[in-house]
């Protein structure tokens, strides 16, 4: 129902198609089934409100039509109403219309919501080997994006192999994005490459995940310069892909632009708040910048998110400890040493303690800087100096 096609000479037929209809229409406007033709081409261009007020004419005509209510959803989930969609749609899988069509549209509006446990359950029943190409394609990319979202990383390559397996060659722009992202996620580089490099030029080029991936793994080889013309291509394509300002954060990093790294992570965290490694990362930059204030702030910002992350707690230890506060970051220690004891800011926390706050070794901080900025970036020659400038080795 969502297979709006860009090339122009269909779109010309199907809003032809569209005018003599809606002509018919003109002389018998009760007729149920032109109103239904009718939603379905306005559907197929993108004329999202034409549909809804097609559709409400003919569900006052029929208003227990479960098509015409599925068609409504699908209307509502693209105007970014996912919410009444999700209703829609659950109330008709609850009348036992769980349609292949009807599952799908209603996994796409639970993941719009952010509702990645529902999108797996919707999914469930689904087996992606009987459904059409394009439906078995959106069926495992809803899957791998949901099983990467809760986490479960493992479940996720899983799925993504098998997805791999099944197209071959033939795998769609959007699923190479996805799994060189999941790829990128679970630490494993030399796979999210191979799939960057499987890529036409052309899909790499109209992708915006794609090049930002493309992105990471440049930055990863220590070629900041590639990098951040990638990653600026992810950004400027899609501003609130905060993945692709994230790594344009880092590739500024790399390179000892510290205002511009501090701009960049600000973006980040405002395209996707929710996201605690780039609250995490801009704070190592503001403390590497010695602006403490700010840093604080980001992490606050990143408690707020998430009450109960370890790394955050420690960060926020730390940074007492570098004020010579020794309460408040005795407390906050003793937070993030229960939550996660192993935490690498709990560790620096620690040590900082130990050593009566203050400046740091710059050894100590090297595996904080690496765990929140990423390894190519902390073995930049240009962070090297800044971490030796900013926070020299203790006496």
């Amino acid at each position: 129902m969502e297979s709006r096609t860009n090339n122009t000479a269909e779109q010309a037929a199907l809003q032809a198609r569209l005018g003599r209809l809606q002509g018919y229409l003109s002389g018998d406007a009760h007729n149920a089934h032109l109103l239904g033709d009718v939603a379905d081409l306005q559907l197929q261009l993108g004329r999202w409100d034409d549909a809804k007020a097609t559709l409400a004419q003919l569900l006052d005509l029929v208003p227990e039509d479960a098509q015409a209510r599925y068609r409504l959803a699908v209307a509502e989930r693209a105007l970014g109403q996912a919410e009444v969609a999700q209703l829609l749609l659950a109330a008709l899988v609850g009348e036992g219309h769980a349609h292949p069509a009807v599952l799908q549209e209603l996994a796409r509006s639970e993941a719009q919501l952010g509702r990645w446990d529902a999108v797996v359950k919707t999914l469930a029943p689904l087996d992606a080997t009987a459904l059409s190409t394009e439906e078995g394609d959106t069926v495992r990319l809803l899957r791998v994006r949901a099983l990467h979202h809760l986490g479960d990383l493992q479940s996720g390559l899983a799925e993504a192999q098998t997805w791999r397996q099944a197209r071959g060659p033939n795998l769609p722009t959007i699923g190479l994005a996805a799994l060189a992202t999941l790829h990128l996620d679970a630490e494993q580089l030399d796979a999210a490459a191979e799939l960057v490099a499987s890529a036409a030029p052309d899909q790499l080029a109209s992708n915006a995940e794609l090049a930002t991936a493309a992105g990471f793994i440049e930055l990863s080889r220590g070629r900041a310069d590639s990098a951040k013309a990638l990653l600026s291509q992810g950004a400027h394509q899609q501003p609130a892909l905060g993945r692709a300002h994230l790594g344009l954060g880092l590739a500024a990093a790399y390179t000892g632009d510290l205002s511009g790294a501090v701009a960049a992570l600000k973006a980040a965290t405002v395209a996707t708040p929710s996201h605690l490694g780039s609250w995490h990362a801009l704070a190592w930059m503001q403390m590497l910048n010695q602006d403490l204030i700010g840093a604080e702030a980001s992490l606050q910002a990143a408690l707020a998110q998430d009450a109960n992350f370890g790394e955050t707690h420690g960060g926020l230890a730390l940074l007492a400890a570098l004020r010579g506060d020794r309460e408040a970051a005795e407390r906050h220690l003793r937070t993030g040493t229960r939550l996660d004891p192993q935490g690498v800011n709990v560790t620096v926390a620690r040590v900082a303690l130990q050593q009566g706050g203050g400046q740091l070794d710059s050894r100590v901080l090297g595996p904080a800087l690496q765990r929140f900025m990423g390894l190519a970036t902390t073995q930049s020659p240009t962070m090297q100096s800044l971490m030796a400038r900013m926070m020299p080795r203790s006496r």
